[in-house]
């Protein structure tokens, strides 16, 4: 679902990938849909076509098909624990199909670190749950959703109707967060500030010892 919204000032950017049609943003800023309640920073996963030249009128200086969502990183639980701040993202140069990622508290509170992994297929899904918002942020219904859909990539941008942009650049945050893997961190620790992340596959041989008798 899409999610009315107007942009966070001050993101912080964190790294970009290539992948298929689009290009993905890993950033971190201010969480407009937690106004409300105060001031929280969340992780954001972005989306835009590589072959996006902006529109016509509308959005002419602008992506036509930006969308981003919230990166969930957090321990499982009745009341789950979330690290809401990305602080660095890795892929590995031979798989296409896994983020990792290294997220923080904020140093405002309890302090601590955890390493997240999230497949493509849940950020894929992510961005097929388009989401609006009035002071409730509640999801927009299907039937309110333009054709094309926005965030489609299309072969030129510039050609798409004025109802798509206009949709696109009050909605650009997904209502779905984007869940890690095994529903809980790969590593997490107290007390500790991660800031860069590294991944590499490592093999392990077993040699099986026979005892001959």
């Amino acid at each position: 679902m899409f999610m009315l919204t107007i942009e966070a000032l001050k993101p912080n950017f964190v790294g970009s990938f290539d992948i298929g049609d689009y290009v993905y943003f890993f950033f971190r800023e201010t969480a407009v849909e937690y106004i409300n309640c105060g001031k929280a920073v969340y992780s954001r996963i972005a989306r835009v076509c590589k072959k996006d030249v902006g529109g016509k009128n509308l959005l002419a200086h602008n992506w036509a098909t930006y969308l981003k969502a919230r990166l969930n990183c957090s321990i499982s639980g009745e009341f789950p624990f979330y690290f809401n701040e990305i602080q660095s993202v890795y892929q590995l140069p031979n798989d296409k199909t896994r983020f990792y990622a290294t997220f923080t508290t904020s140093t405002n509170g309890l302090i601590g670190s955890a390493v997240c992994s999230f497949h493509i297929n849940e950020v894929q899904a992510a961005f097929n749950e388009q989401s609006s918002s009035n002071s409730a942020w509640l999801p927009v219904l299907n039937s309110r959703v333009p054709d094309p859909r926005p965030g489609t990539c299309v072969n030129d941008t510039s050609n798409l109707p004025d109802t798509v942009l206009n949709f696109i650049r009050s909605h650009p945050l997904m209502d779905k967060a984007v869940n890690h893997e095994h529903n809980n961190p790969v590593y997490y620790k107290r007390d500790l500030v991660f800031t860069k992340l590294v991944v590499d596959n490592v093999i392990i041989y077993f040699t099986r010892l026979l005892q001959h008798t």
